[in-house]
């Protein structure tokens, strides 16, 4: 899915795909590619997300305040 293609209203399902990942609950082949996706890069690469915030790793984060 192109970044370009999340709205808003997809944040909530990102952090629970994230969170759950966080958390080691089971991937879940039912749920939204929204939430797999963000399970997956979650548990790939580990960069938190938490209270609806999307954090970028810290290398795209430089000279950024």
């Amino acid at each position: 899915m192109p970044l370009s293609n999340i709205t808003s209203s997809d944040i909530p399902t990102i952090v629970r795909g994230a969170s759950a990942a966080r958390d080691g609950l089971p991937f879940d082949p039912n749920e939204t590619e929204i939430w797999k996706t963000a399970y997956r890069l979650h548990s790939e690469f580990s960069y938190p997300v938490d209270a609806g915030s999307l954090v970028l790793p810290p290398e795209q984060t430089k000279g950024q305040r």
